[in-house]
């Protein structure tokens, strides 16, 4: 079975120096690391799918339910998202950030 995970990405590609490629796991395992450091996160699981020329980053974040998630959201996009973007020098890495809300918490959407 192929998945369609990025495994490496390409950080430079010169024919006369050579080749870098980074190891997709230490870009989401520092992203899940962040985000977790975060109050009100109980976990946080990262990912990047699709072509290794164009990535897409997946959280997804579960929530304790002391933290407004609105709040929770901006910082992690404004945050882990944006630290993520600069050390790939991919600023318009597309992002995908799943919040998981805590059982009984309030789901209003303002």
């Amino acid at each position: 079975m192929r998945s369609d995970r990025v495994g490496g990405l390409p950080l430079s590609r010169d024919a006369e120096r050579g080749y870098t490629d980074l190891d997709a796991t230490a870009v989401t395992g520092a992203v899940a690391d962040e985000v977790e450091g975060h109050r009100g996160v109980t976990r946080a699981r990262a990912g990047l799918s699709g072509a290794r020329t164009a990535p897409l980053l997946t959280l997804t974040v579960t929530l304790d339910g002391r933290v407004d998630a609105g709040e929770l959201h901006h910082r992690v996009v404004h945050g882990a998202v944006a630290h993520a973007r600069q050390a790939l020098g991919r600023p318009d890495l597309p992002a995908r950030v799943e919040l998981v809300l805590p059982p009984g918490a309030r789901r209003d959407v303002r």
